[in-house]
Order: C-alpha cells, then sequence, then structure tokens
C-alpha cells in the first residue's frame, strides 16, 4: 500500500472521531487498515475504559482501484469514505462489558466496491 494513500485516507477519517481517540493507521503493505477507540467515559470506577476498537479497512483491490483514478473519482470516493465511516460511528454503541483484563472487543467496518468504487 502507498505510504502517501494511507497518511490520505488516515488524514481525512481521524478528525472524524471523538475527540482523544487513539487512532492508528497500521502499517500493512497490500491493504489500509485504521485502527480507533477512545475512553469511554461510562463507569466512574474505570475513567480509562477504553471503547471497543474499530477498524476501518479498505481491501486490497479497492485501493489499488482508488490510486488508478482520476482525482474527480478521488474526490467523490474520499466523501464516500468519509460518510461510510461517519453512518457506521453514529450507530456504533462504543461500550462493553469486558473486564478490565480482557481488551475490548474488536469491530471492522469493509469499505468495498460498495463504498469505494462507483
Amino acid at each position: 500500500m502507498n505510504k502517501e494513500l494511507m497518511n490520505h485516507w488516515g488524514s481525512l477519517l481521524q478528525p472524524i472521531f471523538p475527540n482523544g481517540t487513539e487512532f492508528e493507521v497500521a502499517p500493512i503493505e497490500s491493504y489500509f487498515q485504521a485502527k480507533a477507540s477512545w475512553k469511554t467515559g461510562t463507569e466512574p470506577d474505570r475513567p480509562n475504559k477504553m471503547s471497543k476498537t474499530i477498524l476501518i479497512t479498505v481491501p486490497e483491490e479497492i485501493a489499488d482501484d482508488y490510486a488508478n483514478k482520476n482525482d474527480a473519482q478521488r474526490q467523490s470516493d474520499d466523501i464516500r469514505l468519509c460518510e461510510f465511516v461517519k453512518s457506521n460511528l453514529a450507530n456504533h454503541d462504543p461500550d462493553h462489558n469486558n473486564p478490565r483484563d480482557v481488551p475490548p472487543p474488536v469491530v471492522e467496518w469493509i469499505a468495498g466496491s460498495n463504498v469505494l468504487n462507483s
């Protein structure tokens, strides 16, 4: 995966999440993946409880197709990717019941051809 594209998508998606979100673009060679989680603030006795971890994935073929598009098509795809994440986030319940010693659950949102290939 092109590092410039990874940084581009990461910079588009990070501001969508709540302030204080731990946001990381994973250095995966063949596809895009970003990870996001934040403190839930839902349990006074667990002030550092983290939300469910969200993985946003763009499969390799979709990312390759994006790289071969013109600027106008890429801008349209960028808008659709952001809307996809905003929509999923609006319907996302970040809370969970895992105990302190168990990592939070992981939820994966795959931005496939339904999102990025118009």
